[in-house]
């Protein structure tokens, strides 16, 4: 019996010092997990911002085009916007821009009318 309560105790003491050894790694993981969060929060107002049509227009179209509200090209679809940038030589530098930021774009002049 007295072996038993020997033994007991010796795994009690081993599974405190597991336990208290692996305390700051949970931490760890728990503080990372915000981080990750926190990340996917941030990536998500990137998302927005770039696909905000008005800002968009103001910074990539409106030296040439004029301010959105007084365009001179309005109401033009999103292929007619892609075809622009691939085919007219003035336009060339803006085909880094993706087809979901084309997109609002033209929703942004769509609604301006």
């Amino acid at each position: 019996m007295l072996s038993t309560f020997r033994f007991e105790c010796m795994r009690g003491h081993v599974l405190q010092r597991c336990v208290r050894g692996l305390l700051p790694v949970f931490f760890v993981f728990l503080m990372g997990c915000g981080a990750a969060a926190e990340q996917v929060s941030e990536e998500k107002k990137m998302k927005k911002a770039e696909l905000d049509g008005r800002q968009l227009y103001k910074h990539y179209c409106s030296d040439c085009h004029q301010a959105l509200e007084q365009t001179e090209k309005p109401d033009r679809s999103v292929r007619r916007i892609l075809s622009a940038i691939q085919h007219l030589p003035a336009m060339n530098h803006l085909q880094h821009l993706s087809e979901a930021q084309c997109r609002a774009i033209a929703e942004v002049m769509k609604s301006e009318l």
